[in-house]
């Protein structure tokens, strides 16, 4: 998000970073709700799926770092005659990416909760994709946003993979989806804050600090525990060495998989 952010030149453009959210940001997290309720994981809607989109942003990279202008070339106009309408191509990209972000994630969610079994308990777990929503336009109330947008998409792109995570965990588990989360309120008290001059610009500091800190800390913890009780249950290293000891891994694999077999015979 931010490597392309950066390419277009969107800077602070809060509605721009907006627009390409559903396409660069949400689209795992509509993935996971339609794999949670149709046990079906879909990467593809249309023509367009998790690789044509990478090639998208590949290549557009790519342009630019063939051309002498890098990516200002992307601040050309552009004439559309069909339209009468003169553009930049940057905004071109912005429109494409919008239009197929928003099919894609809307395509998933409605998928999703229609075929849902229990209605209410599809809806709360939109409640996590809104607030992110809510929390990244909430960023742009910040004394701090014009300047640093990075800082803020990485805030809450850090809460989203942390949520999305769990998500994908629970639907791999068949297990119910416990979709209140405190830190979209712990974020709504700090712009509050930060808008309304209740705190400093140091004390600010801090507190995006300290709801940086404690997130990547729980996402740290729970893609450790997930590692561990998988790699327990596999009986293997999460770190191994090659040659021998992945013959040893591959052989102890097997091992057990026969003797399971023999359990079962």
């Amino acid at each position: 998000m931010v490597s392309c952010c950066s390419m277009l030149k969107i800077k602070s453009d809060i509605w721009a970073i907006m627009a390409v959210t559903p396409g660069i940001m949400t689209a795992h997290y509509s993935i996971e709700y339609r794999t949670h309720f149709t046990n079906v994981h879909v990467h593809q809607v249309g023509a367009i799926g998790a690789t044509e989109d990478l090639i998208f942003k590949q290549l557009g990279h790519i342009a630019c770092f063939a051309t002498a202008m890098s990516n200002s070339i992307l601040e050309e106009k552009v004439r559309i005659d069909a339209f009468d309408y003169e553009t930049e191509w940057r905004t071109i990209i912005v429109m494409f990416a919008t239009i197929s972000g928003v099919h894609y994630n809307i395509h998933n969610l409605v998928t999703a909760f229609v075929e849902a079994k229990d209605k209410g308990y599809a809806f709360c777990c939109l409640l996590p994709y809104a607030q992110f929503f809510g929390m990244l336009y909430s960023s742009s109330f910040s004394r701090f946003f014009d300047d640093q947008p990075f800082y803020f998409i990485v805030l809450n792109g850090l809460y989203l993979t942390y949520v999305t995570a769990i998500f994908n965990l629970n639907s791999t588990a068949s297990m119910r989806f416990n979709w209140l989360f405190y830190e979209p309120l712990l974020w709504a008290a700090i712009i509050y804050a930060d808008h309304s001059q209740l705190l400093d610009s140091k004390q600010l500091i801090y507190a995006y600090g300290l709801f940086f800190v404690q997130t990547l800390l729980k996402w740290v913890l729970f893609m450790s525990s997930v590692i561990s009780q998988l790699t327990s249950y596999l009986d293997i290293n999460f770190v191994t060495v090659g040659g021998k000891g992945a013959a040893a891994i591959s052989d102890n694999t097997m091992g057990r998989g026969q003797a399971q077999k023999s359990k079962k015979h």
